[in-house]
């Protein structure tokens, strides 16, 4: 099994907002009133081999990196599983669409992976 650890905050006062970067956002603010760069509240994924096989089959990538810790590691030289970047992309798109009211609709969505998650 293997846990997807949320990245550092970056540093600043970001529960109270910043001018120039991000800032935590409630639960409770409308979401008319986010801002591109805005932090949503922070959740916990559990990424198990089985789980990242079901993904990976069900977007056609049959990739062994994505569920074999031994070819991934040995063969591919990861240090682990490589949980997929698409998938952590739509774990961010179910966080924002569970945050926002039933009113709200998600209009744009982007992400950049820069580094592999294992």
């Amino acid at each position: 099994m293997t846990e997807l650890t949320p990245p550092a905050r970056p540093s600043g006062d970001i529960a109270h907002g910043e001018v120039d970067g991000p800032r935590l956002v409630p639960i409770a603010l409308p979401a008319a009133e986010l801002r591109v760069g805005d932090l949503l509240p922070t959740r916990t994924h559990l990424a198990t081999n089985v789980s990242l096989f079901l993904y990976n089959a069900a977007v056609w990538n049959p990739h062994r990196i994505h569920y074999d810790a031994t070819y991934a590691t040995d063969v591919e030289g990861h240090a682990g599983i490589v949980i997929d970047g698409p998938l952590q992309g739509d774990w961010i798109t179910q966080i924002a669409l569970n945050w926002l009211g039933p009113d709200d609709e998600l209009v744009r969505f982007s992400y950049q992976n820069r580094l592999a998650t294992h």
